[in-house]
């Protein structure tokens, strides 16, 4: 999580405290704000599995969290179980913000 937001968890002292998941709420599929040290974030993240982005989603969610949150830091993630083509990585470079994660970019997080 901390990595999304390019926070080192690593780093002596690090810890994150007040976290909550917000499940489903404005069609949003997953938002966690949380605070790290002395800063506030959210990271929303929008789960594909065999679909693509739609009906102007992202820009939607993106502006509710904007909106919502305007004393946090925020992230964006755009997390795709299936490939991501080209195709979609162009098309997903017009929302601003929002950067696309595959399976195998969020084990390696993990390691």
């Amino acid at each position: 999580m901390c990595s999304f937001v390019g926070v080192d968890y690593n780093e002596k002292g690090t810890s994150v405290r007040t976290l909550t998941v917000h499940k489903q709420k404005n069609n949003i599929d997953l938002y966690i704000t949380f605070e790290v040290e002395d800063k506030k974030y959210v990271l929303t993240i929008e789960d594909k599995i065999m679909s693509f982005s739609h009906d102007n989603q992202l820009v939607k969610y993106k502006k509710i969290i904007e909106r919502d949150f305007t004393d946090r830091i925020k992230a964006f993630v755009y997390y795709k179980t299936s490939l991501i083509g080209k195709e979609e990585i162009g098309i997903l470079q017009q929302y601003k913000g929002w950067k696309p994660y595959s399976v195998e970019e969020v084990f390696g997080l993990f390691e």
